[in-house]
């Protein structure tokens, strides 16, 4: 009787055992498949994330940025593509090219800004050298006139001509620092040894006056 207890119990705790292990196999599996969800949920956002970056990049110029949201914009050298696609996304509805000369890119662009209904001003600015005070106050002109907004402002590369026109813009219109706007003109790849003379104008500009 008591061999036979023993041999019952026995019986019990190995079904039991059985129950537990099926019951642990059947967590760890939807353990499994839940981190398997995440995952996949996660590399679902991260394809869009880097898919919209790629997009967004190619619809946009190089070095393009906003200044004031609604009033300024800046950029290097658009497509006519990117033109159509400011114009749509941002409202663009004043281009001004702070560059001399033409190019067959210059021609498309104004075509594309044609179709888009967007106004071009053109800024006839040499590379490397200081800019004539009638070109900043033409920017200047543009950008403080409601009807024209907003504008973008370019010149080829984006970086030193447009540099110090938006450099200026944040001192005279937006109360910047003049350091923290040359600080941040030099971040948009501002090469000082070639343009030392733009650098120092604006360092001659933005200098306090004493009474």
């Amino acid at each position: 009787m008591a061999e036979r207890t023993l041999s019952q119990r026995r019986c019990s705790m190995t079904t039991g055992n059985e129950g537990h292990t099926t019951i642990g196999r059947d967590a760890a599996g939807a353990r499994r498949a839940r981190r398997l969800i995440i995952a996949a949920v996660a590399l679902a956002v991260i394809g869009n994330i880097v898919t919209f970056a790629v997009t967004w990049s190619r619809q946009t110029p190089k070095r393009f940025a906003t200044l004031a949201p609604g009033v300024l914009y800046r950029s290097a050298q658009p497509t006519a593509a990117q033109v159509g696609f400011l114009a749509e996304e941002y409202g663009i509805r004043t281009i001004v090219i702070a560059r001399s000369g033409d190019s067959e890119r210059l021609a498309a662009e104004r075509r594309a800004a044609a179709r888009a209904k967007v106004a071009v001003v053109q800024i006839p600015i040499e590379s490397r050298g200081a800019l004539e005070p009638g070109a900043i106050e033409t920017f200047f002109s543009i950008v403080d006139d409601p009807e024209r907004r907003p504008v973008l402002v370019h010149c080829a590369a984006g970086r030193h001509r447009t540099g110090i026109l938006c450099a200026l813009y944040r001192v005279r219109r937006q109360g910047w620092p003049a350091e923290r706007a040359r600080a941040e003109m030099l971040s948009f790849g501002f090469d000082v040894d070639d343009h030392q003379a733009v650098l120092n104008q604006f360092d001659e500009l933005t200098r306090p006056t004493t009474d």
